[in-house]
Protein backbone atom coordinates (compact mmCIF):
# COMPACT_ATOMS: atom_id res chain seq x y z
CA UNK A 1 0.00 0.00 0.00
CA UNK A 2 1.50 3.30 -1.09
CA UNK A 3 -0.68 5.44 1.19
CA UNK A 4 0.87 6.89 4.29
CA UNK A 5 -0.82 5.89 7.55
CA UNK A 6 -3.53 8.24 8.82
CA UNK A 7 -1.41 9.25 11.83
CA UNK A 8 1.49 10.13 9.51
CA UNK A 9 -0.85 12.26 7.40
CA UNK A 10 -2.00 14.15 10.49
CA UNK A 11 1.59 14.65 11.63
CA UNK A 12 2.62 15.89 8.17
CA UNK A 13 -0.21 18.41 8.27
CA UNK A 14 0.73 19.58 11.77
CA UNK A 15 4.41 20.00 10.85
CA UNK A 16 4.05 21.58 7.42
CA UNK A 17 6.17 24.60 6.72
CA UNK A 18 4.45 27.95 6.11
CA UNK A 19 5.53 28.05 2.49
CA UNK A 20 5.40 24.35 1.71
CA UNK A 21 3.01 22.99 -0.87
CA UNK A 22 3.28 19.72 -2.70
CA UNK A 23 1.45 18.46 -5.72
CA UNK A 24 -1.14 15.88 -4.84
CA UNK A 25 -2.14 12.63 -6.46
CA UNK A 26 -5.79 12.07 -7.37
CA UNK A 27 -5.42 8.31 -7.04
CA UNK A 28 -4.08 8.82 -3.51
CA UNK A 29 -7.06 11.07 -2.73
CA UNK A 30 -9.38 8.30 -3.99
CA UNK A 31 -7.63 5.72 -1.80
CA UNK A 32 -7.99 7.92 1.31
CA UNK A 33 -11.68 8.51 0.69
CA UNK A 34 -12.53 4.91 -0.20
CA UNK A 35 -10.56 3.53 2.76
CA UNK A 36 -11.22 6.09 5.51
CA UNK A 37 -14.11 8.29 4.31
CA UNK A 38 -14.58 11.81 3.05
CA UNK A 39 -12.93 13.50 6.06
CA UNK A 40 -9.70 11.57 5.37
CA UNK A 41 -9.78 12.99 1.85
CA UNK A 42 -10.19 16.50 3.28
CA UNK A 43 -7.24 15.80 5.61
CA UNK A 44 -5.16 14.59 2.67
CA UNK A 45 -5.93 17.76 0.71
CA UNK A 46 -4.95 19.86 3.73
CA UNK A 47 -1.61 18.05 4.00
CA UNK A 48 -0.68 19.41 0.57
CA UNK A 49 -0.93 23.12 1.34
CA UNK A 50 0.23 25.69 3.90
CA UNK A 51 -3.35 26.64 4.84
CA UNK A 52 -4.48 25.74 8.35
CA UNK A 53 -7.94 24.46 7.37
CA UNK A 54 -9.60 22.60 4.52
CA UNK A 55 -13.36 22.27 4.27
CA UNK A 56 -16.16 20.94 2.14
CA UNK A 57 -19.25 23.11 2.53
CA UNK A 58 -22.69 22.88 1.00
CA UNK A 59 -24.96 25.74 0.08
CA UNK A 60 -28.63 25.63 0.98
CA UNK A 61 -30.94 28.64 0.72
CA UNK A 62 -28.03 31.10 0.50
CA UNK A 63 -26.36 29.76 3.65
CA UNK A 64 -23.20 27.65 3.76
CA UNK A 65 -23.02 24.63 6.03
CA UNK A 66 -19.86 22.72 6.79
CA UNK A 67 -20.03 19.09 5.67
CA UNK A 68 -16.47 18.11 6.55
CA UNK A 69 -13.49 20.10 7.77
CA UNK A 70 -9.95 19.57 8.96
CA UNK A 71 -7.82 21.97 11.01
CA UNK A 72 -4.12 21.10 10.90
CA UNK A 73 -3.75 22.59 14.40
CA UNK A 74 -6.46 20.18 15.62
CA UNK A 75 -8.42 22.97 17.32
CA UNK A 76 -11.53 23.00 15.10
CA UNK A 77 -13.76 20.29 13.71
CA UNK A 78 -16.55 20.55 11.17
CA UNK A 79 -19.09 21.10 13.92
CA UNK A 80 -17.10 24.15 15.07
CA UNK A 81 -17.44 25.86 11.68
CA UNK A 82 -20.48 28.11 11.95
CA UNK A 83 -23.24 28.43 9.38
CA UNK A 84 -22.56 31.58 7.39
CA UNK A 85 -24.68 33.54 4.91
CA UNK A 86 -23.23 32.92 1.45
CA UNK A 87 -22.88 36.66 0.86
CA UNK A 88 -20.58 36.95 3.88
CA UNK A 89 -18.21 34.23 2.67
CA UNK A 90 -15.42 33.97 0.13
CA UNK A 91 -17.29 30.88 -1.12
CA UNK A 92 -19.63 33.17 -3.05
CA UNK A 93 -16.78 34.04 -5.43
CA UNK A 94 -15.67 30.43 -5.89
CA UNK A 95 -19.27 29.50 -6.73
CA UNK A 96 -19.73 32.44 -9.08
CA UNK A 97 -16.40 32.09 -10.91
CA UNK A 98 -15.64 28.38 -10.51
CA UNK A 99 -12.57 29.13 -8.40
CA UNK A 100 -11.28 31.95 -6.26
CA UNK A 101 -8.27 32.71 -4.12
CA UNK A 102 -7.01 35.71 -2.29
CA UNK A 103 -3.59 36.37 -0.86
CA UNK A 104 -4.58 39.36 1.23
CA UNK A 105 -7.84 38.09 2.68
CA UNK A 106 -10.38 40.51 4.05
CA UNK A 107 -8.19 43.46 3.16
CA UNK A 108 -8.34 42.83 -0.58
CA UNK A 109 -9.21 46.18 -2.11
CA UNK A 110 -11.52 44.75 -4.76
CA UNK A 111 -13.82 43.15 -2.17
CA UNK A 112 -14.67 46.30 -0.21
CA UNK A 113 -17.46 44.47 1.56
CA UNK A 114 -17.66 44.90 5.32
CA UNK A 115 -19.55 41.57 5.64
CA UNK A 116 -16.33 39.79 4.60
CA UNK A 117 -14.14 41.43 7.20
CA UNK A 118 -13.82 38.71 9.77
CA UNK A 119 -11.45 36.02 10.84
CA UNK A 120 -10.58 34.30 7.54
CA UNK A 121 -7.63 36.13 6.02
CA UNK A 122 -6.53 33.68 3.31
CA UNK A 123 -8.77 31.58 1.07
CA UNK A 124 -8.53 29.28 -1.95
CA UNK A 125 -11.69 27.51 -3.06
CA UNK A 126 -13.41 25.86 -5.99
CA UNK A 127 -17.04 25.26 -6.89
CA UNK A 128 -18.24 21.80 -5.88
CA UNK A 129 -20.98 20.15 -7.91
CA UNK A 130 -23.06 17.07 -7.20
CA UNK A 131 -22.86 14.08 -9.55
CA UNK A 132 -26.01 15.35 -11.33
CA UNK A 133 -24.23 18.65 -12.11
CA UNK A 134 -26.20 20.79 -9.65
CA UNK A 135 -24.46 23.01 -7.11
CA UNK A 136 -23.28 21.42 -3.88
CA UNK A 137 -21.05 24.17 -2.45
CA UNK A 138 -17.28 24.61 -2.29
CA UNK A 139 -14.11 22.72 -1.52
CA UNK A 140 -11.65 25.17 0.00
CA UNK A 141 -8.53 25.86 1.99
CA UNK A 142 -8.49 28.80 4.39
CA UNK A 143 -6.48 30.32 7.19
CA UNK A 144 -6.91 32.90 9.92
CA UNK A 145 -3.50 34.37 9.06
CA UNK A 146 -1.96 35.51 5.80
CA UNK A 147 -0.82 32.65 3.57
CA UNK A 148 0.90 33.00 0.22
CA UNK A 149 -1.47 31.08 -2.06
CA UNK A 150 0.11 28.11 -3.81
CA UNK A 151 -1.59 28.98 -7.10
CA UNK A 152 -0.14 25.86 -8.72
CA UNK A 153 -2.45 23.89 -6.40
CA UNK A 154 -5.66 25.45 -7.77
CA UNK A 155 -5.91 23.10 -10.77
CA UNK A 156 -5.41 20.10 -8.47
CA UNK A 157 -8.13 21.36 -6.12
CA UNK A 158 -10.51 21.67 -9.10
CA UNK A 159 -9.69 18.09 -10.15
CA UNK A 160 -10.16 16.91 -6.54
CA UNK A 161 -13.62 18.51 -6.45
CA UNK A 162 -14.54 16.52 -9.56
CA UNK A 163 -13.30 13.29 -7.95
CA UNK A 164 -15.27 13.98 -4.77
CA UNK A 165 -18.57 14.56 -6.63
CA UNK A 166 -19.55 10.93 -6.28
CA UNK A 167 -19.20 11.20 -2.49
CA UNK A 168 -21.82 13.90 -2.03
CA UNK A 169 -25.41 12.74 -2.20
CA UNK A 170 -28.06 14.47 -4.33
CA UNK A 171 -29.92 15.51 -1.16
CA UNK A 172 -26.99 17.72 -0.20
CA UNK A 173 -25.23 15.67 2.46
CA UNK A 174 -21.91 13.90 2.35
CA UNK A 175 -21.75 10.14 2.36
CA UNK A 176 -21.23 8.19 5.59
CA UNK A 177 -23.02 10.96 7.51
CA UNK A 178 -19.71 12.75 7.97
CA UNK A 179 -19.97 16.03 9.78
CA UNK A 180 -16.40 17.05 10.48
Amino acid sequence: DMCMPLTALIQAAKNKEATAARIGCLDELDRWVSTHGLRAGVMYLNSLVPYRCTALVRVYREVIYCTSAYDSQLELSGVDVPEVPLGASFSQYAIRDGSFYTDVGAHELTLRDEKLIGTVQSYMGVRMLKADGSLYGTLSHFDFAWVRPPTEHLAFLEAAALRLQKHVQPGGSADSAERG
